[in-house]
């Protein structure tokens, strides 16, 4: 299987909620595919999914260090532009970041960067009155800490 075979094997276990039977095709895509963004991402969205929001994390930042062209060179096939990836690259940290610290003030600036980022041409899952509705539930949720 190429690595697009294996992301879409991984989405079909993904999509049923089944992250664990999901995790091994996309790890598999990952190994032979270093810094394919989309590899990349559904790794970490289903770490994030399997509650293990530190893992997460951790590849979320070091996916969004990574120059845009080390990334377009590591998945030469992809038709989604590099951007697309770390524009939701953005959001999730933001959702993940909540997981881990249950503390709006940092997470919030992920979410705020996904919608500085957004622009025609870009795709996210998400809408930006989805995004918009999720950073307000988030607010009322954890609130801001008292400065």
């Amino acid at each position: 299987m190429d690595c697009f075979d294996l992301i879409n094997a991984g989405l079909k276990f993904h999509e049923s909620f089944r992250y664990s039977e999901a995790m091994p095709y996309f790890q598999d895509a990952l190994k032979s595919h270093p810094n394919c963004p989309c590899a990349i991402y559904n790794v970490a969205n289903t770490w994030h999914n399997m509650g293990e929001n530190k893992k997460s994390k951790s590849l979320l930042h070091k996916f969004l260090a990574t120059k845009d062209q080390i990334l377009k060179e590591g998945c030469p096939e992809s038709h989604e532009p590099v951007e697309s990836f770390k524009l939701v690259a953005y959001f999730l940290l933001f959702h993940v970041t909540l997981a881990i610290t249950k503390s709006f003030e940092q997470a919030e600036p992920y979410a705020i960067e996904h919608l500085n980022k957004r622009r025609r041409g870009l795709l996210s899952v998400w809408s930006k009155r989805e995004v918009l509705k999720q950073i307000k539930q988030a607010q009322k949720e954890f609130g801001t800490s008292p400065e």
